[in-house]
């Protein structure tokens, strides 16, 4: 019986693997999620809490995004198309899609539409993006003349 009950425990270890396995995945879906969550919430700590403060640009991309927030109303939705990865790295391409409207009246509203590649990283335990692009697509309206 002693026998019977450890086959069992190697089988159930063996069913369990492959689920293991897929932990180490990059989790596209849920950061699209929370991505385009954070963003429709006007919480850019949120948001940036998923990028790596080490990557090339943070400043310079945290400036950006703390400005979209501020100045405007962002309406943000993301389908992750591609998602790949292995061994604590990974790559995520997103076709998102950010509906922005100035916080002042009469400011007018802007659609913006673009595939967002991004290069992640397995940090201690979550995932961080380490490099976006195109950065150009975070930045804030321009006003009209």
């Amino acid at each position: 019986m002693k026998g019977h009950l450890s086959r069992r425990s190697l089988l159930a270890a063996g069913a369990a693997l492959p689920m293991f396995a897929q932990t180490d995945a990059p989790p596209g879906d849920k950061i699209a999620a929370s991505l385009a969550g954070t963003l429709s919430r006007g919480d850019p700590g949120g948001f940036l809490s998923h990028f790596d403060r080490s990557m090339p640009g943070y400043t310079r991309f945290r400036a950006l995004i703390e400005a979209l927030v501020n100045q405007n109303e962002v309406g943000s939705s993301i389908d992750v198309l591609k998602d790949e990865g292995s061994g604590g790295r990974g790559t995520l391409e997103l076709d998102w899609i950010l509906e922005i409207t100035g916080k002042q009246p009469d400011a007018p509203g802007e659609r913006r539409h673009e595939t967002v590649r991004c290069t992640l990283e397995r940090k201690e335990r979550q995932w961080l993006i380490t490099a976006i692009e195109p950065l150009s697509f975070f930045e804030p309206p321009r006003p009209s003349p």
